[in-house]
């Protein structure tokens, strides 16, 4: 292994299997002893292969193979309140990258609010330098490629009418509310901040893992993708708000809460239909916030 801070004595590898970004070509927990500055120690990380056979050439798009390796070494991914994983490192081969990522032991999930707080924290604080890989607007382009496949009908959903043609309403406006998310302002994202990439780090931080889709998004984008992953999304707003303003953030709330809602609803509602297409039942709830949300 490449630039671990020390001799490997041994090592075990271990496949992590669960969702990944097209860019992912594999993902292990390599465990072992070291020898670092003279003492044998145990070791854990993460090492994740990146590869462009899954993933986009285009620097912009949301994935773009390079970029979770080009964040990892960039010096701009958050490191208090919210942080990254630290990197240990990255090794290049003829067709794949490889990075080294801090495992998070115990690996144990963050609370939602404690994420939103945190979230807020970080896109609260003055932005670092906007490198050109970060990607576009990612709810944009996914809208854009669904378009390109066809679209979704809603018709042949077994749904009661009335949610089917407020469902479809809802998508049918997309485009409207597309140009309302355009105008307003832009913060560096995570661009997948859902639970299943958040923890509890050993300070009580929360560290985000899978960086793979850092982009510029409006302003509680983030925290719609954290929302729709929650048991609950109540409270959440008031969290982000909180963390915002505690980083000396200055903006406008109803600018946020378009951001969040809006994002919410187009990525929720588009959800809702796969679910349903694949005879799968939206959870409790879902929709009935789904389709109440003021946009």
């Amino acid at each position: 292994m490449k630039h671990f801070p020390g001799d490997i004595l041994h090592s075990d590898r271990k496949p992590l299997t669960g969702s990944s970004g097209r860019a992912t070509a594999g993902v292990w927990q390599v465990s072992g002893l070291a020898r670092v500055d003279g003492h044998e120690q145990p070791f854990t990380v993460i090492e994740k292969h990146l590869s462009p056979a899954t993933g986009s050439e285009d620097p912009r798009h949301f994935a773009y193979w390079r970029r979770e390796a080009l964040a990892a070494t960039s010096g701009i991914l958050p490191q208090h309140g919210l942080r990254a994983p630290h990197c240990h490192g990255v090794e290049e081969t003829p067709d794949t990258l490889i990075v080294y990522w801090e495992a998070i032991t115990p690996p144990s999930p963050a609370t939602p609010h404690a994420a939103a707080t945190a979230l807020g924290t970080w896109q609260g604080s003055p932005s670092p330098d906007r490198p050109a890989w970060l990607a576009g607007h990612q709810l944009a382009q996914r809208i854009d490629a669904t378009g390109a496949k066809g679209g979704l009908d809603f018709s042949v959903l077994p749904v009661d009418g009335p949610v089917r043609r407020r469902l479809a309403g809802a998508w049918a406006d997309r485009y409207r509310l597309l140009g309302i998310l355009d105008e307003l302002p832009f913060v560096p994202s995570h661009g997948d901040y859902h639970l299943g990439n958040l923890f509890t780090g050993p300070d009580g931080e929360v560290v985000a893992i899978d960086w793979g889709c850092m982009g510029l998004s409006p302003y509680g984008a983030d925290l719609a993708h954290l929302a729709l992953s929650a048991p609950s999304p109540g409270g959440l707003l008031d969290a982000y708000l909180a963390g915002l303003s505690a980083a000396g953030w200055t903006g406008q709330a109803e600018d946020v809460r378009l951001g969040y809602e809006i994002t919410a609803q187009l990525t929720g509602v588009s959800r809702v239909h796969w679910m349903l297409s694949q005879d799968m039942q939206p959870p409790a709830g879902y929709v009935d916030w789904l389709l109440s949300l003021g946009v």
